[in-house]
């Protein structure tokens, strides 16, 4: 399928997925979020994508919401169920980021569990320079990521930090220099890729429930799904035994 706002890429157990509106500094539009949501939804069901890496270009990995679109009925809804879904994936999600990263931009980057930079990147929450607060979840996901002080100093000021400072405060997990940036996360990429992908849902899904649940909830929830993957991989072994036993009796 083309896509009018993205440009698809398929690596072993990796897609790449392109914001492409490079004169709108990739820009959100409705038909970026509804291109986006279709992507998730391929993600979901397509057991070939393993990881499920997002990025833009050296201008900008996103510039926030299109200001110059007239939004139709309920967009920002829309854009937060999106956004929302894609955090909630079973499978790991990647932002790889230059150039700039604000508002919205920031707000998609930061439901990926992992987030890489360029050292050229410019990430920081402009809301507040447009009289607003973020209607995605800017200001609740930089206390989770950043802690309260460094939440309020980033969105107060409206800084637009470096991939360098940004990785020096926890908002991105590494920093890489422009030209090395989509390599290394491609790498990072497909080294996770290779873990089992049962393993890692149940994992991230008990990573992002303990920031919810209270620490026995927590600990009671982590363990629920690690009898989950023990259960699924010990009958996939199972199956996988009495396969090689019958094998074994044919070649008799």
């Amino acid at each position: 399928m083309n896509y009018e706002t993205l440009i698809l890429t398929a690596h072993e157990g990796v897609r790449i997925v392109q914001l492409n509106r490079p004169r709108q500094r990739n820009a959100l539009n409705s038909t970026l979020t509804l291109e986006l949501e279709d992507i998730i939804s391929q993600a979901e069901q397509d057991d070939t994508i393993r990881v499920l890496v997002l990025t833009g270009n050296d201008q900008a990995f996103s510039s926030g919401a299109d200001l110059k679109e007239t939004p139709p009925p309920h967009a920002g809804i829309i854009f937060n169920e999106v956004i929302n879904r894609l955090e909630r994936l079973p499978k790991p999600t990647i932002a790889a980021i230059d150039g700039w990263c604000l508002a919205g931009g920031l707000e998609l980057a930061m439901t990926c569990d992992l987030r890489i930079a360029a050292d050229t990147a410019r990430i920081g929450d402009w809301h507040v320079k447009v009289n607003s607060i973020g209607g995605a979840g800017a200001t609740v996901r930089l206390i989770r990521i950043l802690g309260l002080a460094k939440a309020k100093e980033l969105y107060y000021t409206g800084d637009a930090l470096s991939g360098t400072e940004a990785c020096q405060i926890g908002l991105v997990n590494r920093v890489y220099p422009a030209a090395q940036l989509m390599e290394k996360t491609l790498e990072l990429a497909q080294q996770i890729a290779q873990m089992n992908p049962i393993t890692l849902k149940h994992g991230k899904q008990s990573l992002n429930a303990a920031m919810d649940l209270d620490l026995h909830q927590a600990l009671q929830y982590s363990l629920q799904h690690q009898r989950e993957v023990q259960s699924v991989l010990g009958a996939r072994m199972a199956q996988e035994a009495f396969r090689q036993r019958q094998e074994e009796r044919k070649d008799k």
